[in-house]
């Protein structure tokens, strides 16, 4: 059975008013120079869940004596791909990514089980809820059909970052007056971060800061190395949103 999920979209305890959050990411896509955020949602909320696989050990010689989990996992991971493909409505952001697989250790067992790791990214609750149920009902019948048997579970969450009007416009003051920043809007984008967790209980911005380029590596990857000058741009829009903020009206 899928645990209970947390609503990943209900604000968290509200702090007291007066209160606001800045947060910052340095982002590579962007060259250094360009600060990038928006009013309203900007990055998704995630889950990251996890799908165990469970068929009969045996020899790899023998496969008519077991149930091979991992042939059963890779057909999980491409009817998953059905859920964004066939199941959700053209320009409905929504992603569903497997990134980890593990299981087995030798080229002539049949091993017993396989996990599969991924997330979801999405901007609504009936997306969420939808995905989460399907790659359960997915995952399930597939296995089912190739007799062996799976367990899910969500292994974490976080809300969609919403970014507030007033601290993205102190944010973009701020920024501009650095004379060294150009700052846009990029849209709302597929990536997450939990300081969603702060702009769900107060009014909150988290803005990037270009720390790259088009030819630059994507985060997370292997090469992946940033324009280290994007560390000074964050502490002085930092500084001065909140030196902004602070000075009696």
């Amino acid at each position: 059975m899928r645990p209970r999920l947390r609503d990943a979209s209900t604000p968290g305890r509200r702090i007291q008013a007066g209160y606001q959050a800045l947060g910052a990411h340095v982002i590579s896509p962007f060259p250094f120079g360009v600060v990038a955020t928006r009013p309203g949602p900007f990055f998704a909320g995630i889950d990251t869940f996890e799908i165990a696989v469970v068929g009969k050990a045996g020899h790899g010689g023998l496969p008519h004596m077991s149930v091979d989990p991992i042939y059963t996992a890779a057909q999980v991971v491409t009817a998953l791909q059905s859920i964004v493909a066939r199941e959700t409505k053209p320009g409905e952001p929504l992603v569903v990514s497997i990134s980890a697989i593990s299981g087995g250790n030798a080229p002539n067992v049949v091993v017993e089980r396989v996990a599969l790791q991924g997330t979801v990214r999405w901007f609504s609750q009936p997306s969420r809820e939808h995905a989460l149920e399907r790659i359960h009902g997915i995952a399930s019948g597939v296995c089912s059909a190739l007799r062996a048997s799976c367990e899910f579970r969500v292994l974490s969450s976080s809300p969609v970052t919403a970014n507030a009007a007033a601290p993205v416009d102190l944010v973009t003051a701020a920024a501009r007056a650095t004379e060294r920043a150009e700052v846009m809007d990029p849209g709302p984008l597929t990536v997450s971060e939990d300081f969603s967790e702060f702009t769900s209980r107060v009014p909150g911005c988290l803005f990037t800061v270009g720390a790259g380029g088009p030819s630059a590596a994507p985060h997370h990857h292997h090469a992946f190395d940033l324009d280290e000058r994007a560390i000074g741009l964050i502490a002085e829009v930092f500084t001065r949103a909140t030196l902004a903020a602070l000075k009696p009206e």
